[in-house]
């Protein structure tokens, strides 16, 4: 068991270093916008999803209630229980806890690692998980405190980041999916059309996101179907 999960450590060390500039980039913006360095961080322990946290830091600035900022983060992070199956599916001869506890810190990136070279064990994915999921936090850690040191032209640049960071994981999934332009022109253009209807920023936000996930899902399960 204890062999396995250093193994699986091991083998995390390429997706753990990935994670390193990503979470430090995510504590000096949080930084940068006021969020303490306590909240940033236990985003990090307890949510530990990043494209949650972009939405966190996007919708931040504009929120009147809290209701602005979990719902569009719980919407997004749904998708980690279809995610996480084809992994689950492959742990056939190992109790329902040791999947539970090996499936509990999976991200995307773990996930297609793991699966492209088919690390399955469960011991040895919770290593996988740990290390990567323990650099995640230390590194948005440091990011928030050294970024509350940094100049202050140097943290407002940092609000770019928070572009650069949604646009690459916007062109990550249209290259991995063409299809997935039409889902993203359609979710902006029903942004673009409620706010001209007048409805605030970050409901506007938050309704395109239910409604780009939505109706695309009905259309595809209809086309099935027929």
């Amino acid at each position: 068991m204890i062999k396995n999960i250093l193994d699986g450590m091991r083998k995390s060390i390429p997706v753990s270093i990935a994670y390193i500039p990503y979470a430090f980039s995510l504590g000096a913006l949080s930084s940068s916008l006021g969020i303490p360095t306590h909240i940033i961080v236990l985003m990090s322990v307890f949510v530990y999803a990043g494209s949650s946290q972009i939405i966190f830091l996007t919708l931040y600035p504009y929120v009147t209630t809290i209701w602005d900022l979990v719902i569009p983060m719980v919407v997004v992070n749904i998708r980690y229980i279809l995610i996480n199956l084809p992994l689950i599916r492959k742990q056939k001869n190992y109790t329902n806890r040791k999947k539970m506890l090996s499936s509990f810190l999976l991200t995307d990136e773990s996930v297609s690692y793991m699966l492209t070279r088919k690390i399955y064990d469960a011991d040895t994915v919770f290593g996988f998980n740990f290390l990567a999921y323990s650099i995640y936090v230390i590194s948005t850690l440091l990011g928030s405190v050294i970024g509350k040191s940094l100049p202050a032209v140097f943290a407002i640049s940092l609000n770019f980041c928070l572009y650069a960071i949604l646009l690459s994981l916007l062109i990550d999934v249209t290259i991995t999916n063409l299809k997935t332009i039409y889902i993203v022109i359609f979710t902006v253009s029903i942004k673009v059309g409620l706010e001209y209807l007048g409805f605030g920023k970050s409901l506007a936000i938050f309704l395109s996101i239910v409604i780009g996930a939505i109706v695309p899902t009905i259309i595809k399960v209809k086309n099935k179907k027929g």
